[in-house]
This record gives structure tokens, sequence and C-alpha cells, in this order.
């Protein structure tokens, strides 16, 4: 790797940490009003920040240190504490990165700005996983580096996300005992999704996306159950207000990584979910309009330069989306180009097959519905 290459992935990688660390901050005031919660949502983002820098920097030892303070932050709080399994599951994977640190080559400045927090963590790590154990006297690395033998290249690398924040998020659907996936588990069309977001936006997206992108529901004869289920409907919106500033917030992080990785598609995804949540609160009462039409303004600018980005890099699942969104938006003008293009590129035939597979296992919620108004649209210009 060449020396200005070094330097721009090094750069990235600090990008990266000051958004960690600014999380950080921010984690101490759920810590002390004991708030798990709030706790969580923040520490989640200092892990994913974390791991994205060391992504790009397997030197920066700084993110090494943040990193397993968070997950050791995580593993003492409570009420995790409470849960031994839960617990102990944090605090050995804080064992294996802050030892991946301790074990690098070189981890004094500056590859590590502050080299005496991280020696102070490593102390104290390194206590809680000996304490009680018979051997520790003798063999006080021994379980430590076990851990990072097991558990380091996991909880390191942002494809150990998912794992870390089933455990952070007690995801029900996890063994109480071992904190761990079953091997080869078959991921369903949306697990990807709701393994991405924290529970309430989750939910409240796919309540958003359902209403919008799913066909109505045939009116209920009976005039006082369909009353009764407005009301119910109108009481689930009460906590809009609130949610919907972090879940855009949120999508506006997952676009910027998106843009970071070249993911097309996923950035086609989060940009039309925000189009989704803004047409959504039109018409719901007590928005800010001033707000509304700012994020429309970004939308917009981001929109056609994502469909570009993808016809650039000949992406045809991401260019197949873009064909039912622009005839979702009534651009039909693009949506007509963006055919011609695809079809030049892979055929009929292969376009087909791309378009069942999407239908079959969309990765954004509305993928669905949208695959589907491409296949309208492209019905409608055979004719």
């Amino acid at each position: 790797m060449g020396f200005f290459e070094r330097f721009g992935k090094t750069r990235t990688a600090g990008r990266y940490f000051n958004e960690a660390n600014k999380y950080w901050k921010i984690a101490e005031r759920p810590f002390k009003a004991k708030d798990e919660f709030a706790l969580v949502q923040n520490l989640v983002e200092v892990i994913r920040n974390c791991q994205l820098a060391l992504g790009e920097d397997d030197n920066y030892g700084d993110a090494y240190v943040l990193l397993a303070d968070a997950l050791l932050l995580a593993g003492v709080s409570d009420p995790i504490k409470a849960d031994k399994e839960r617990s102990w599951y944090l605090v050995t994977r804080a064992a294996a990165v802050i030892d991946t640190w301790y074990t690098l080559p070189n981890r004094d400045y500056p590859i590590t700005k502050n080299v005496r927090q991280g020696e102070k963590l490593f102390r104290t790590i390194l206590g809680i996983v000996n304490a009680g154990e018979l051997e520790a006297d003798k063999y006080p690395m021994k379980l430590i580096n076990s851990y990072r033998e097991q558990y380091a290249n996991n909880a390191i690398s942002p494809e150990g996300l998912e794992e870390i924040s089933d455990v952070l998020l007690n995801r029900p659907y996890l063994k109480e005992t071992e904190y761990a996936r079953t091997p080869n588990q078959i991921r369903n069309n949306y697990q990807w999704l709701e393994e991405t977001l924290l529970p309430p936006h989750y939910d409240f997206l796919t309540k958003v996306i359902h209403r919008l992108s799913s066909a109505s529901s045939p009116p209920d004869p009976n005039q006082r159950s369909a009353r009764w289920d407005r009301v119910r409907e109108m009481t689930e919106d009460l906590g809009d207000p609130l949610v919907i500033p972090s879940v855009i917030e949120e999508i506006l992080n997952l676009i910027k990584d998106a843009y970071t990785q070249k993911n097309w598609r996923q950035m086609l995804g989060w940009i039309v979910d925000i189009r989704f949540i803004n047409d959504y609160r039109r018409n719901k009462p007590g928005y800010d309009e001033a707000a509304m039409e700012k994020l429309e303004k970004s939308w917009a600018e981001f929109f056609a330069p994502t469909i570009n980005e993808a016809r650039r890099a000949k992406d045809i699942d991401t260019m197949l989306l873009a064909i039912g969104c622009n005839h979702w938006l009534h651009i039909d003008e693009v949506a007509t180009k963006l055919l011609e293009e695809v079809r030049s590129e892979v055929g009929e035939h292969e376009m087909t097959l791309r378009i069942q597979k999407i239908s079959e296992k969309p990765i954004m919620m509305h993928e669905e519905a949208t695959i589907n108004k491409t296949r309208e649209f492209i019905h409608a210009s055979n004719f």
C-alpha cells in the first residue's frame, strides 16, 4: 500500500473514531441515570464506528481502546450485569479487543494517543476475567489470550456488530444462555434491517412502509369497528413526533455508510425510506412544514446522484429498483432511460430473473412493492 493510500485510510479511520467518541461522551448521561435503552442506543454507535475505523486502519490504537471500553461499560451497567450470561459475553469481547491492542507490535504514541488509558483499561479487564481463577496467579495472561484467539476477529470486524447488537438489545430470538447464532442460520428477508435499526425505529419504519407501500385493507362493514380501528391507529401514532427525528438521523448515518461502501442499493433504499417517512408525516398534525421541506430538499439531492452512481457501476439490481422508484414518482422518462440501459446490459431474460430474485429476497422493507412498480412499468412499456 502506497503512502498516500495509507494516509487516506488513516484519515477516514480518524473520522469514524471522532464519530464514535461523540457518542461515547453522550453515553455518559444515560449511564449515570441508569437508562439502559438510551445507553445501549449510544454504545451501539460507539461500537459500530470503532469497528469501521479499524476496518480502515487496523493499527488505529485509540479505536481498540474505545471499543473495549464501550463493551466493558455495557457489560457492567445496570441492569445488564444482572444477566450473567449477557454481561459475560460483553466482558469477554472487551477482553478480546483490549488484548489485541496490548499485543500490537507498536501500540505506543502515535498509534495510540492515550496509551496510559489503554494500559489502565487492560489491567482492569485482566483483573475482571481472572477473578476467582485458580490459574490466574501462575498464568495471568492465559484466559485473556484465549478470549483474543476466540473472539477478537468477530468483535473488531464490522460483520460482528450484528451479534453484539443482539446482546446489547437483548433480542428475544437469541438463545437465552449462549448469546450465539446457530451455524448457517438462514436470515429472513428483513433480518439485516431489523438488526441495523434500534427496535423502536424498526417498528416505526415497518408501520410506515406497510401503510404507504402495501395495498389498503378493504373497508370494515361495521362502522363502529372501523372507527375504533382509526382511534387505535391514531393512539399508536402519538409517539411519532418523538421517534421520527431519531429515525431520520439514524438513516442519514446509514446513507453515509452506504456511500462509503459504494453500496448503491442500500443507499437508494434508505433514501426512499426518507421519502416514505416525509410523505407519511405530511398527513399528520403537528409537524413543522419547514423541516419537511428541508428533508425533501436533502432527499432530492441524494436521489438522482445515487442512481447515476449505480448506472456508472452497472449495478443492475439497483437500476431495476430505481425504475420502480421513478415510476412511483411519475418520472417515467427517467424510468424509460434506465430500462433501456438495463435491457442493453443484461437482456430481457436476465432482467426478468433479477426482478424475481429481488421480489423473493428483498433487503429493504419497501423493495417488494418497489420492484412490483418496476414490473408494472415494464408491462405498460411493452404495449
